[in-house]
């Protein structure tokens, strides 16, 4: 969640700050900031954080919008071990299962039969 800050009527060195996610926004789920906020009455009520392995997406369900974090990694992947950037993601049923992070010295490299590993 965002606000926004301003210099204000209030003095030469007085600024205010507003949130400014859901201004001019109607009630509902939106997607912001890699992850999910709720809107309702032009004021964000809650957020959440997508994992890193999921991304958000919008949708509409009985004409109200929604947002939602969807699989990302392992979404067209066979089951197996995948890098996502410098972690490895054990995919099954094209969800994420597991998560592992390669050590700051390592990479995470893919081979051609769904086999990844840090070197």
């Amino acid at each position: 969640i965002t606000e926004e800050c301003k210099k204000t009527a209030l003095g030469r060195n007085m600024a205010a700050c507003q949130e400014d996610d859901c201004r001019g926004k109607a009630d509902g789920l939106y997607c912001e900031h890699e992850g999910v906020v709720e809107c309702k009455g032009q004021v964000s009520v809650s957020f959440s954080k997508c994992p890193f392995y999921q991304e958000c997406e919008h949708s509409w369900q009985a004409g109200v919008r929604t947002a939602s974090c969807q699989e990302d990694a392992c979404e067209d992947k066979a089951d197996g071990w995948h890098c996502k950037g410098d972690h490895l993601v054990q995919c099954s049923g094209l969800v994420t299962v597991d998560i592992q992070m390669c050590p700051s010295f390592q990479e995470c490299e893919e081979s051609p039969v769904a086999v990844a590993s840090c070197v």
